[in-house]
């Protein structure tokens, strides 16, 4: 008899050659239970059990160390299995000296860590709150929360944490880098007035320090840009043609809005049904609107927002009923 071993390098390379659905990286990264995408932080498959495995540095950026409150370089005593109380008490002294009660903004950190692992896109949130806490500190502002209203102590201090979180991703997920920011708000149950606080709180202080003024110029670019994200996420809901027809019809009704979306298009900043939204907002909505011309059905407006949570539209996806009857 003959015995044939496979070896799993061929499906470990495999593992690494997968993009990843979020961002379509192919950059991967072991954590404790998971691989995340290293670009944007997205969870992707399981960590095999392998009793002999341990990665060799899950946090290379030092992230979850400071939100333990513990210095990346610092040593541990362990005392496992150990019945030795001199031992023990030794352990518990060096932890108490070696540790740091972490910071609000620490705990901000750790949020940022737990959804999207010791990835490129937490070290960018984590620069931009360092940032605006050096001009601003975080901790000691005291606007009140729709969202934490009723909470106990602990439950509002992690709420406001993950709202902070929130809006560091967000704020990058505008600038271009794709994260999970949407989905982590939409999971964590945050209120869309306290993100959108937040987001702007963290913008102004950010734009001032690198002395930069909000621009309309951004805006084109931004609505573009959030359809198609839209579009990509309705191929795989309904097939490229619909997606792409829907693409082109949300284009035409923000034109028709005074949206100046290219070069040589006549319209006046500020000026339409889309103006007082925020582009994310106004894009999705414009997608529904063109959805119901396109004659798609209107399950696949819930669809689009469960598989793309944007901040704001909830109602109007509820709502959107009358769209879709047929005159």
């Amino acid at each position: 008899m003959i015995n044939l071993t496979i070896s799993n390098d061929d499906e470990d390379e495999c593992k690494r050659q997968e993009s990843c659905p979020n961002c379509g990286s192919t950059n991967r990264q072991p954590d404790h239970s998971h691989h995340y995408c290293s670009d944007c932080g997205w969870e992707l498959d399981q960590l095999d059990a392998d009793p002999g495995f341990a990665p060799a540095n899950s946090d290379p950026g030092g992230l979850r160390a400071r939100a333990s409150g513990r210095s990346r370089n610092g040593t541990t005593i362990s005392v496992s299995g150990s019945g030795d109380r001199r031992a023990r008490r030794l352990a518990r002294t060096h932890g108490r000296a070696t540790c740091d009660r972490p910071s609000f903004v620490d705990e901000i950190v750790g949020e940022i860590v737990r959804s999207c692992g010791s990835s490129r896109i937490a070290e960018d949130a984590t620069r931009l709150l360092d940032r605006v806490n050096q001009a601003k500190d975080i901790g000691k502002r005291r606007k009140k929360m729709a969202g934490c209203a009723g909470m106990a102590y602990d439950d509002a201090k992690q709420y406001r944490t993950r709202v902070y979180a929130a809006a560091s991703l967000h704020i990058l997920n505008d600038d271009g880098r794709q994260n999970t920011s949407r989905h982590i708000a939409r999971d964590w149950g945050l209120d869309f007035r306290d993100l959108v606080g937040a987001i702007r709180f963290l913008n102004s202080h950010r734009r001032r320090l690198a002395g930069e003024a909000p621009t309309p110029n951004d805006r084109p670019r931004n609505l573009l840009r959030e359809l198609g994200t839209i579009r990509e996420y309705l191929i795989q809901l309904a097939g490229a043609d619909a997606a792409n027809l829907v693409h082109d019809t949300a284009i035409k009704i923000l034109r028709g809005e005074l949206e100046l979306l290219e070069e040589g298009d006549e319209g006046m900043v500020g000026v339409g049904r889309f103006a007082p939204h925020s582009t994310p907002k106004a894009a999705f909505m414009a997608a529904v609107m063109a959805m119901a011309e396109s004659g798609l059905e209107r399950g696949l407006v819930r669809e689009l927002y469960r598989n793309l949570p944007t901040i704001g539209v909830g109602n109007f996806v509820e709502r959107s009923a009358h769209l879709f009857r047929q005159p």
